[in-house]
């Protein structure tokens, strides 16, 4: 998360900040999701 520099880690709630979530941490443990899978929110969703 050092990396990203542009958008904020996090879960959008209905925002207009740009955000990145990593899927696999939000779901937990034992998740079918992608371990690589990332969820952009670009602006006012």
């Amino acid at each position: 998360s050092d990396l990203v520099r542009i958008f904020l880690r996090a879960t959008s709630l209905g925002s207009v900040e740009s955000l990145i979530e990593h899927r696999a941490m939000v779901e937990g443990p034992g998740t079918r999701c992608p371990d690589d899978l990332l969820r952009l929110s670009v602006g006012i969703e």
